[in-house]
């Protein structure tokens, strides 16, 4: 018996360490907010329903994350999620990175709650178990994911998942099928390619420079003038084969790739670069590239790190745009001027992304002439502006200059680059 009751009080107490464990460590997260009611608005950015498609019912979980926005000039607390079904799970990931207990069909953590503040995002994260129900459990499914909040209007906000599940036999025989189904071209709006994508497997950091053309073809009623190339990181650029196109007109983009520049991910990764035009397109064309790095001469031949090393000051990449000068701004520089800011931060992404700490607004990239209320008044004044990986924020740089702004500086690689350092 007292065997017995030992075992008892150590599983109590390994569950009491697990469930603090989960506890996210945030100053956003307060018991009390569970009985804050009436406050804040919420919003999902997209679509509020997902779609799986084919499930591999011995494939694992899968999984999707939503965003949603507090759009209310008040707090938005969060309190609570429970799903449909106790085969799919979710939880919530804060602004600041925290993340929830795992919710399922019942509030199993009762204890936790969140405040999300004006204007703010945060994903709410869904796992589905095609096993759950056993393994002849197949067919259609249909999971409700329903938000406890605040909310004046929406306190219980439902989102939706749906698939279908599908043996492991069918599924690989669907994916068999598919294979030969695969496009010889690839439609980006207006433009054409032969690839949008390029593999160049493992290179060493010795190799030198690798290129990759793409081929294009412009379908558009409108004659275009590239205006530019720009690449997620400064490690990659583009190169264009004519700079005006008409409707039929063929051409290639040069990628261009440094493995030796600076460090990069473990494992594979990818590079992006973009196609800007005059006038501006709906849908920018972008292509990307995938290596993964033998480091076969070490960390310390890195050229980025020699440069920094000799100079610890820096100076921007000027490009030319209509006469007019944006500046090039290195991630590793921007971490650094933020110690002692004296700038404008501007991020333009669509949709609304978690923002670089210290921005000062945020501007949908296509509509800066619409909103130059939200921008310094002097126009010499410094402004920084960022994206998520490059191509929307010089899009919008070019704007900015042509209102007559003359100190634009575009971060190179956008927050992707920011937040890899």
């Amino acid at each position: 018996m007292k065997t017995i009751q030992r075992l008892i009080i150590i599983g109590i107490l390994v569950s009491a360490v697990i469930l603090t464990g989960c506890t996210p460590k945030s100053d956003r997260v307060k018991s009390e907010y569970k009985d804050n009611t009436n406050s804040g608005s919420i919003e999902v950015l997209g679509d509020a329903s997902y779609d799986w498609g084919d499930i591999n019912i011995k494939g694992g979980d899968v999984k999707h994350t939503f965003t949603l926005k507090n759009t209310s000039d008040e707090p938005l607390y969060l309190k609570s999620i429970f799903t449909s079904c106790v085969c799919t799970k979710a939880r919530f990931r804060l602004p600041d990175e925290s993340i929830s207990p795992s919710y399922g069909m019942s509030n199993n953590a009762s204890y936790w709650a969140a405040e999300i503040k004006p204007n703010e995002t945060f994903d709410v994260e869904v796992t589905f178990d095609p096993l759950y129900h056993g393994a002849q459990a197949t067919g259609p499914i249909s999971r409700s994911i329903n938000i406890i909040t605040s909310s004046k209007n929406d306190p219980v906000f439902e989102l939706k998942a749906i698939g279908n599940v599908i043996s492991k036999s069918e599924y690989n025989k669907k994916m068999k099928e598919e294979e030969p189904k695969k496009e010889s071209q690839f439609t980006m709006g207006d433009f054409t390619f032969e690839d949008k994508e390029f593999d160049f497997g493992i290179i060493k950091q010795s190799g030198g420079l690798v290129k990759r053309d793409f081929s294009f073809t412009y379908n558009g009623e409108t004659p275009l003038e590239i205006t530019g190339t720009p690449a997620s990181c400064a490690c990659t650029s583009g190169e264009i084969s004519r700079n005006k196109l008409s409707k039929g007109d063929q051409g290639i983009l040069t990628v261009i790739f440094n493995p030796n520049l600076h460090e990069e991910p473990e494992g594979k990764f990818f590079k992006s670069v973009s196609i800007l035009t005059e006038p501006k397109l709906e849908v920018i064309p972008e292509v990307k590239i995938w290596a993964e790095i033998d480091l076969d001469l070490g960390p310390e031949a890195y050229k980025l790190k020699e440069e920094h090393d000799d100079d610890d000051d820096h100076e921007d990449e000027i490009i030319e745009y209509n006469g007019k000068k944006i500046y090039l701004i290195e991630p590793e520089d921007l971490k650094e001027d933020l110690k002692s800011k004296d700038f404008f931060l501007l991020d333009v992404h669509i949709p609304e992304q978690t923002h670089i700490p210290g921005t000062d607004e945020f501007i949908d990239y296509r509509n800066i002439s619409e909103n130059i209320d939200k921008l310094p008044t002097n126009k010499d004044s410094k402004i920084i502006i960022y994206c998520r990986s490059g191509s929307m924020s010089r899009s919008a740089a070019q704007d900015l200059v042509n209102l007559g702004y003359t100190n634009v500086h575009d971060l190179e690689g956008g927050i992707n680059a920011f937040n890899s350092l």
